[in-house]
């Protein structure tokens, strides 16, 4: 009987190299993937464009409303309609009691508020509504929208606390990617809730279904970003007198009263190095 032959040996050039494993979206739905721990704090959960008169309506994920209205003042209500905020175009923020009495200047704007809040509550579904509060979530500052516009495909969203959302028109999938948390959330058609932090999917790959979202995703902060840069580079060549109203060229098939300014404020939200797997 004679002895198998031993396979010869591969040379250092012929052996391959381990390539890490592609994940598919059965795997990318997987807990062990997944970093639920990253979901972000806040996220629009409805909104109501009523922009060609007032501005634009949204609730917040823990029942907040906010309104954005058309000469770029912000007004905010707190989940049990108690406390409300209201801020001017230069940032100066001021709080008020409901229960007492609010200022007559303001009250075009509560009533639209309210009813803004009324309209979301009785006719539109939200967003994430199985999310369950976490334990400190409640004492988070709430941010209030500062950017938003449309384009062919999508709205885009940026929050005060430098969160991008991004709900997309065909599909009705929503996308939040977090400074703070450095992770992207999507929620899918069925509702279902998938968070990546992005050191993860820049070393495991990310699934061809998002990846393309993510990139439009980058496409829409660098020009949130060049936009800021232009009008604060304009600013300072013609230094005013007085406060100024800034008016920012629109970008194509944006909403026609969005002022751009404050997207640079938002961390990098690491998106470059980021590949695909399918």
């Amino acid at each position: 009987m004679q002895r198998a032959q031993p396979a010869p040996s591969k040379s250092k050039s012929q052996r391959k190299e381990k390539t890490p494993p592609e994940i598919d979206e059965r795997e990318a739905a997987l807990e062990t993937y997944q970093s639920p721990e990253a979901l972000p704090i806040f996220w629009i959960s409805k909104w109501v464009d009523y922009s060609d008169k007032y501005g634009i309506g949204y609730q917040l994920c823990d029942n907040s409303v906010g309104v954005l209205f058309n000469d770029n003042t912000r007004i905010v209500l707190d989940t049990a309609g108690n406390q409300l905020t209201y801020i001017e175009k230069n940032n100066k923020e001021h709080y008020f009691n409901m229960e007492h009495a609010t200022p007559v200047s303001l009250k075009k704007k509560i009533t639209l508020l309210q009813y803004f809040r009324s309209y979301m509550n009785d006719h539109l579904l939200k967003a994430g509504e199985r999310v369950s509060q976490r334990a400190g979530d409640d004492l988070a500052r709430l941010p209030t929208l500062r950017v938003w516009f449309r384009t062919k495909s999508a709205i885009v969203l940026h929050l005060s606390n430098g969160t991008v959302q991004i709900n997309f028109f065909n599909d009705h999938i929503k996308m939040m990617l977090c400074p703070l948390m450095q992770a992207v959330t999507f929620i899918d058609q069925n509702k279902l809730i998938l968070t990546y932090k992005f050191s993860n999917l820049e070393s495991n790959g990310c699934p061809e279904k998002f990846m393309h979202r993510i990139n439009y995703a980058k496409t829409m902060i660098e020009r949130l970003m060049a936009e800021s840069t232009k009008e604060v580079e304009k600013v300072n060549a013609n230094p005013p007198r007085q406060q100024p109203t800034i008016n920012v060229t629109r970008l194509p098939s944006t909403s026609s009263n969005v002022r751009l300014a404050s997207a640079a404020e938002a961390p990098p939200l690491g998106l470059s190095s980021i590949s695909s797997r399918r």
